[in-house]
Parts: structure tokens; sequence; C-alpha cells
């Protein structure tokens, strides 16, 4: 294949970063001369900046709600929390947890927010940052008791990939560790168990997937009794296969290759189709929220989409 094009996967090349500049002010000199522009610009602007806006909920843990803000006293942004009652109420009172831009200041390094997970006994967190909005991200441990970062907890460096709790003294890694341990697309293709106090490079490999596909990475879920922990194969962007890890053993779960999962409890794990998924027995659509049941091994369909809906489950 003859690509005139392919040195700008340099991504961070000084002649890929001047060409991108150059692409980018030809494009705001387009947008910036349309008529509308100033007017839509102001519309979006007051939207996105507007005080009434709903505080989204990322996700639910142990009585509490976990929200994400911004706005323009907080650019970089607030990890916060409120109580399960608390929101309800017209002005919830929000516990701060991380403030990104005193952090950025502290550290002098523009954080952006990647990801937060609470470890299985609810008083430590993984907290993922990016400097200045990388694909890749550093991990620190975090204690949600006293409200900092562990000087000797959990850390990773910067990376692609994830990390994920597989007990309160494992993580479930998966980072870059040299040339060998990449997929084509640069990601991650290993998956290690890493205990804590061992050196991460030496922590056991438990899967790895082959070089030329996409990318590798887990979502875990802790429950009272019981953990789900699920393993993603992408065998390209759009496709891949999904797997139920036990006992460091890896099982497949039946599913479509094409789908986005939103979580999971103890027995269900929740999922919506992105194309048909036709068998003898049944004939669901693209765009249908289904929920695959861990004991049964089977499927119920709990909303029917359409074309133009969006959904969207928090947990």
């Amino acid at each position: 294949m003859n690509d005139k094009y392919l040195w700008l996967e340099e991504i961070e090349n000084k002649d890929s970063l001047a060409w991108v500049k150059n692409e980018n002010s030809i494009t705001v000199d387009k947008l910036t001369s349309w008529k509308s522009f100033k007017q839509l610009s102001e519309k979006i602007a007051s939207a996105l900046e507007s005080k009434e806006k709903v505080p989204f909920v990322r996700f639910i843990d142990s009585g509490y709600i976990y929200n994400f803000w911004s706005d323009e006293a907080h650019v970089q942004g607030l990890l916060r929390r409120t109580t399960i009652e608390d929101y309800q109420n017209a002005s919830p009172t929000w516990e701060t947890l991380i403030d990104l831009d005193l952090l950025s200041t502290k550290d002098n390094q523009k954080w952006v927010f990647h990801d937060f997970e609470i470890s299985p006994n609810k008083k430590r967190a993984l907290v993922s940052l990016s400097p200045g909005g990388l694909d890749a991200d550093i991990v620190r441990e975090y204690c949600l008791e006293t409200k900092r970062f562990l000087p000797d907890g959990f850390t990773l460096e910067l990376s692609k990939g994830n990390a994920t709790w597989h007990s309160d003294n494992e993580l479930l890694v998966m980072r870059v560790f040299g040339e060998d341990s990449v997929t084509s697309c640069g990601y991650p293709r290993t998956l290690r168990k890493w205990k804590r106090g061992e050196d991460v490079k030496s922590a056991i490999i438990i899967y790895e997937i082959p070089v030329e596909e996409s990318f590798l990475y887990t979502q875990a879920f802790h429950f009272e009794k019981s953990s789900r922990v699920i393993i993603y194969r992408k065998i390209d962007f759009y496709s891949g296969e999904l797997f139920l890890l036990q006992q460091d053993e890896l099982q497949k779960i039946p599913l479509p290759a094409k789908i986005d999962t939103y979580g999971a409890n103890a027995n269900q794990l929740f999922f919506h189709l992105q194309e048909d998924w036709v068998t003898d027995t049944f004939n669901y659509k693209s765009g249908d929220v289904l929920v695959y049941y861990f004991d049964k091994k089977n499927v119920e369909l709990i909303y029917s989409g359409k074309f133009q809906d969006s959904c969207r489950l928090t947990f």
C-alpha cells in the first residue's frame, strides 16, 4: 500500500505537529468566516457553561454518587461525591476528593482526568491521570479515608493501557513494557496480575493477544460477596470477544463481536448491540439493549432501541 500520509503516524514528530497546526488553521479560518459561527458558538458555550446543568452520575458505590465537574472556576475539574439521598435535593452538598486545578499547579503539570476505580474494600481507589490529555496516563493509588494519594501505594508510569483491582492487594495491569508487549496499534497486548510490593515488570502474564490485533482491557465489578472481572479482547476497533476471568482462567462469554457493554452486577452483564443478532431462537436488532445472565448463560431484551436513539446506563 502506497500511503503518502504514513509519516503522520509519528504523532509527536515536529513535521506531523506542524502539518496538524496548519490544517487546524485552515479549518478555523473557514469556520469563523461562516456567518452563523458567532451566534452558534455563543449558544453552545452558554449550554456547556450553564449553572443549571444536571450533575452527571459517573458511577454509584457504597451509598455515594460520584461526579466529575468542571466550570469556569474549575477548568481542569473536580472529582467529587455526595450521598444518594442528598443527590435528590435541589442543591446537593458535594464532597471534593480531587481538585485537578490545584493538583496541576502543585505538580506543575496540566492533568486531565481519565478514570477512578474503587478497591474491593472501598477504602482506596486507582486514579488515572493524563498529562495534557494524551491517550497515555499515569496511575496513582488514592486513600478515600485521608483523601490523599499514597506515597507508597500502587503507582504506574506513563503508558497506554489500563489497570483495575483484582483484590485489595492485586491489580490486573495492561501497560506497555517494551516493543514486544504492544499491538501494531501501539496498545498493550498482555494482561498481568501484579501483587503489591513486587516489580510490575515481573508480574505474571495471564493472557496475551496477537500483535496484529487492536488492544486488550478489563473491567472489574466488586460486590459484597463476589466479583466479576471482564476481559475485552479487541480484534479490531469495532469487534472483539469478551471473557470472564475466574481463578486466572478465561471463560468466553457467548456474545456477538460488535457490542458495547454498560456494566455488570453479580449475575448480569448489560450491553447493547452494534449489529443485528439473529439465531434460530431470536432476532435482536442493532441498538437493542440486553442483559446476559452469568448463571444461565442466556440473554433477555430490556430495551428495543431505534437508529436515532441514545441510551446510557450508570452503575
